[in-house]
């Protein structure tokens, strides 16, 4: 039976719908007075099956509410009970099932397919852009790396190449720095040959006294001075060690004493002179360095 409330709304066709009981003159009803009796968690122990069973309690009682057509007809009862649907066509069986109801039926399963592969649709539809993006992304992320590696690799090549350019240009310019020196030792050394006029052979071993003014300058090696007379001129002392460059030149030891026969005139002959030993008297004359030498009487450079 319906709550009073209910009875104020004036719903009466629904309300005869939901109630059957107002539209008929039985004195009685059946309700249950408490929930369905379910098995206890012992009973389920013993007997797993026992879960699906339970007793549900009805009891008869006499209505509360009187039937809505009850006394004489009225134009409200009359619509009411016209409003009412027969049976047939209140509990007539639906053309389409929810698919919340769970039903078996095959247009239930087609849709529920259909919907499926909707969602599913959707669903990689929506993560289609994502999974793009996220590809996108990564893409873009190795590039640069790539990129970062490469302009390194460059730079690195770069500086190798500059290094060894470095180095070549180092190596080129110690080679012709050798070059040229090993040239102007070789040059000096040519010139002072040229002016020197040495030859491999010795100087006669003969005493220079013997040799007169005349076959002096007729006779004399090409290691002599041009016009040169022989003259002994002034005793001169040797001041530092001189060591001899070839044949033509005098090796001298601090402390020796030696007669320059001539002082070194000219381009050629500029800061040379040409003496012998005074000791022994038939030593072979050479070139020395005038600045290895003084004159032993005034201490002071050499007049001769």
């Amino acid at each position: 039976e319906p709550d009073t409330s209910w009875l104020r709304r004036g719903l009466n066709s629904r309300l005869v719908e939901l109630f059957p009981l107002l539209g008929t003159n039985k004195d009685w009803r059946v309700h249950a007075p408490c929930e369905p009796l379910r098995p206890s968690r012992d009973e389920i122990s013993r007997n797993f099956r026992s879960r699906s069973s339970a007793v549900h309690v009805l009891v008869k009682e006499r209505r509360q509410c009187a039937s809505l057509p009850v006394g004489s007809p009225s134009p409200l009862t009359k619509e009411v009970l016209a409003a009412v649907r027969p049976e047939s066509a209140r509990f007539v069986k639906p053309s389409w099932t929810p698919l919340f109801t769970g039903g078996a039926s095959t247009a239930r399963k087609e849709a529920g397919a259909y919907t499926a592969w909707k969602e599913a649709g959707a669903s990689n539809n929506t993560a289609q852009p994502q999974q793009q993006q996220q590809q996108q992304e990564q893409q873009q992320q190795q590039q640069q790396q790539q990129d970062q590696q490469q302009q390194q690799q460059q730079q690195q090549q770069q500086q190798q190449q500059q290094q060894q350019e470095q180095q070549q240009q180092q190596q080129q310019q110690q080679q012709l720095q050798q070059q040229q020196h090993q040239q102007q030792q070789q040059q000096q050394l040519h010139c002072v040959a040229n002016s020197r006029g040495v030859v491999a052979a010795q100087v006669s071993q003969q005493p220079e006294n013997h040799l007169g003014p005349d076959t002096a300058e007729t006779a004399a090696a090409p290691d002599r001075p041009h016009n040169f007379t022989h003259l002994d001129g002034p005793l001169l002392e040797i001041v530092r060690d001189v060591t001899s460059l070839e044949e033509g030149y005098l090796e001298l030891r601090e402390g020796d004493r030696i007669i320059c026969l001539h002082k070194g005139e000219g381009e050629d002959e500029e800061g040379w002179s040409y003496g012998r030993l005074e000791h022994p008297a038939g030593h072979p004359a050479g070139w020395f360095p005038t600045s290895a030498a003084r004159l032993v009487a005034s201490g002071g450079s050499i007049v001769c």
